[in-house]
């Protein structure tokens, strides 16, 4: 009897133990069981992000999923170039358009820089559950930019937070509040060529939710790439609802604030295939010409490398660079940066793009984890021997 009544109260105890863990945290435990398909993808192959010679290796054994470019500054004298001319989806690295851009417009026009933006027409963007932390600390420092500023917060301001956090709902107000055209004609001013369609992510989280479109996410994804205007008009569309229709912006918050985004981790994964896409030979050289241009002033290119600088505050950063500055995306088997380096031991400087591309999941849980990929890209910038390990290119053994 004594034994049942210390086993009644034992797994008492245990079940009380299991509801309050899993109903605390029962968003959580159904995502992980939802994907589990997803989160063993690539698990062979973790292993490979214990250390950056492996990840080296991991490079130049699965190329197809990794780009890698890299040149020098003042001569364009490449470095390393690894599928360089595959067009890659960019995510956040697409916000180095709408930075050049601003800033060729504040060349031009320097009173713009200041003109006053409505914080709530920014917040206006963010769609619940959709990278909610990343939003929450952007919206924080702008209203410390605002404080600094007396109340106001001006246009330029907006472009540090966005490269720094990757904001989306910053980058959805200054895409919409520019225009894709001016912004692609910016671009073909400093070499970039090839055609350039930026896509709010509002509308892109809209367009594939299957239950905002009443739909399943492979009939969504099939018509979505079926076609270019199909995709940014539809887009487009659900961005400019989602701001401006009342009764549309309560259906869409209601259905993400309940099911969050609504797709599994490789339904997440695919969804890149619809993103802004750009090879990373022509982004880099894009921001090579920029810095290197006659017609754009010292005073703004100055303003660029400042605002892609924030990594500088990482004494680790100090230790081995002059100066580091670059835009880093890092989500669901996407992992990219765009970095512009200039090495203690080196006596130039380059600019890099470094793109991991639809990887498998389990893989990038781990390289991101421990942020390994950063580590590589800072890495290739000065040492040689593992540039070339990235081209299965193995150090010689001594004697």
């Amino acid at each position: 009897m004594k034994f049942l009544k210390f086993a009644g109260v034992y797994l008492g105890f245990a079940l009380l133990i299991f509801l309050i863990v899993i109903g605390w945290n029962f968003k959580e435990f159904t995502t992980v069981f939802e994907n589990s398909d997803g989160l063993t993808e690539g698990k062979e192959l973790v292993e490979k992000t214990y250390s950056l010679g492996s990840l080296a290796d991991y490079i130049a054994e699965s190329p197809e999923m990794v780009s890698v470019y890299s040149s020098e500054l003042q001569t364009g004298k490449v470095q390393i170039q690894i599928n360089a001319e595959v067009s890659r989806p960019l995510g956040a690295l697409s916000s180095v358009f709408l930075t050049i851009h601003a800033l060729n417009v504040f060349d031009k026009f320097p009173e713009l820089a200041n003109s006053s933006v409505n914080i709530d027409s920014v917040d206006a963007y963010f769609i619940p559950n959709v990278y909610r932390s990343i939003h929450e600390k952007s919206m924080s420092m702008l209203r410390t930019k605002m404080q600094e500023n007396g109340g106001k917060l001006p246009l330029k301001e907006l472009l540090p937070v966005m490269t720094e956090y990757n904001s989306q709902a910053i980058y959805d107000y200054l895409l919409m509040h520019f225009g894709n055209e001016a912004i692609q004609k910016t671009a073909e001013q400093f070499g970039y060529t090839a055609p350039l369609q930026l896509l709010p992510y509002s509308g892109i989280a809209i367009q594939i939710h299957p239950i905002v479109q009443n739909k399943s996410f492979d009939s969504i994804y099939a018509e979505l790439s079926s076609s270019d205007s199909i995709l940014t008009n539809s887009v487009f569309i659900s961005t400019h609802s989602y701001v401006h229709n009342s009764g549309f912006r309560e259906k869409v918050r209601t259905i993400f604030e309940e099911h969050q985004m609504g797709i599994s981790f490789l339904q997440e994964k695919k969804s890149y295939g619809l993103y802004t896409m750009a090879k990373p030979v022509d982004l880099t050289n894009m921001i090579r010409s920029f810095l290197k241009s006659n017609e754009v002033s010292k005073q703004t290119k100055q303003a660029f490398l400042d605002i892609l600088s924030w990594p500088m505050t990482d004494r680790s950063i100090k230790h081995w660079f002059h100066f580091y500055a670059g835009i880093f995306e890092s989500r669901m088997a996407l992992s990219s940066g765009i970095d512009i380096a200039a090495a203690q031991d080196r006596n130039d400087t380059l600019i890099q793009t470094v793109i991991f591309d639809r990887i498998p999941i389990a893989f990038w849980f781990h390289m991101s984890s421990k942020f390994i990929n950063l580590d590589y890209q800072r890495r290739i910038s000065w040492d040689s021997e593992l540039r070339n390990r990235s081209l299965g290119i193995k150090p010689k053994q001594a004697n």
